[in-house]
Parts: structure tokens; sequence; C-alpha cells
């Protein structure tokens, strides 16, 4: 009797030694349990501080050289801008344009060629507000000596093809009498569908631009469509290289 005893006390024992055995062997195996409660999270890396008008002056200063500069007195800075066009060899002739400062506007102009309000003709420039990315304007700019034409639409073909269009019969064209006739004008901004209409014209390209009013149209002369021929590819390198260079560097608002 004495020995079924014994035994019976020496199942017990065992059971009860087997039971902080069996915990500690799953507290080990848990995933949870081999995290230390005080491990730190790595430290995110430091923001990159927004763009400031310093930055993007500078990065415009880069684009081109400026020449022939003048204070017109009003607050206006003429120059003459020559850009470097990246992969051009030295001594090739570089891309140019008249430009202006105003200091009270905030602004800067660039035109490519030669641009007076002489005779009938589609003009255009770059604007460029500080701080913010390029604009493309367009100017139909008519003359007339026998009267008024009040102008209503532009449109330019190339190679037989209509490339560029605006209708602004609803809009405010600026007109004046001058001496030798009357004069009618509208700048506009380009939209995106615009500049990718303009950029299919070629330096080969055979331009042909109408320009129409309440009393019929125009066709602008064939010297003044190769003019806007050569000057609009020069404006959309200007603004392909400016925007390229500004986008980067564009400070907040």
């Amino acid at each position: 009797m004495k020995s079924i005893v014994v035994a019976v006390l020496a199942v017990f024992a065992l059971g009860s030694c087997s039971k902080p055995a069996a915990n500690a062997a799953t507290a080990a195996a848990s995933p949870a349990a081999s995290i230390p409660a005080t491990a730190s999270v790595a430290a995110a890396p430091p923001a990159t501080p927004p763009a400031t008008m310093a930055d993007w002056t500078a990065a415009l200063e880069k684009l081109y050289t400026s020449s022939s500069t003048k204070d017109e007195g009003d607050g206006v800075t003429s120059f003459f801008s020559n850009f470097g066009i990246p992969g051009q060899s030295k001594g090739e002739a570089h891309l140019v344009a008249f430009g202006k400062r105003d200091t009270f506007r905030n602004l800067r102009f660039y035109t490519p060629g030669i641009q007076l309000e002489i005779e009938t003709s589609l003009e255009d420039y770059i604007s460029l507000r500080d701080g913010k990315l390029p604009a493309l304007l367009i100017k139909p700019y008519f003359f007339g000596e026998n009267g008024w034409l009040f102008i209503n639409q532009v449109a330019v073909m190339a190679d037989g093809e209509i490339v560029f269009q605006r209708d602004f019969k609803d809009e405010h064209v600026d007109t004046d009498i001058l001496p030798g006739g009357v004069q009618e004008r509208y700048t506009f901004l380009a939209t995106p569908e615009d500049i990718a209409g303009l950029r299919k014209i070629r330096p080969d390209s055979k331009v042909l631009i109408r320009i129409t009013g309440k009393k019929g149209y125009v066709m602008v002369n064939k010297r003044e469509a190769s003019a806007f021929r050569a000057n609009i590819i020069d404006s959309l390198q200007i603004y392909d290289l400016m925007t390229a260079a500004l986008k980067p560097h564009l400070p907040p608002g």
C-alpha cells in the first residue's frame, strides 16, 4: 500500500514541474515575446525645404545672359537675352529674345525676332511672372488704311492643316485711330491645346495666316507669315527651357 502512495505522489510531482517548462517554451516561440518593449522606430529622413524666390531667380538667371540693359525710368528695364541651348556647339548662334522686366507688375517678357506693329501680322511672346512658370501669349494685329475690320478670329494653317484657331467675337478688342489708318489688336493666353497645335510648325512649313472680322477677312502677307513661323518656333523653345528649369524651384503659393 505504501509503495502505491509513493508512486502517485511522484506522478503529481512530475506534472507540476513540467508546466513552467512548457510555458517557457511557448513564450520563447512567440514573436511578440522576442521584441523588446522599448524597441525604437527608425527616424524619417528630414523633409526637403520648400523652394524660395531666391532659388527660382537663380534657376532663371542660369538660363540666359543679359546685355544692353537699360533702365527706362518707369520701373521697366529692357535687355537683350541670349539663351544657351543644351548640346549646342560653341560658336553657333544662340536663341535670342528682347526682354523687359516690369518691377511694378512682377513680370518679365521675352519677344523673339523683331515684332513691330506696322502692318497686319500675328505676334507672339513669353510672359513670366515672378515665382511662376512661363506663359505663351498670341496677338493678332490688324492695320487698315481703309477702315475697320472689327477682328474676331484668327487661324493658322501649316502645310495644309489648320494647326491653330481662336474665336474672340465676345472679347474686348483694343482699337486706335492713327494718322494713316486704324489698328486693331487682341492679346490672349495660349492654351495647352493651342501650344500642341503650334508645335506642328516646322522651319520649312508653308504657313498661311487669316485674320477674320465682321467685314470679311485679310491674309497676313508672306513676309509676316514667315516671321511668325520663325518666332513661334523660338518662343516655344524658350517656353520649354524655362518650364524645365523653373518647375523644380517653384516657391509655395
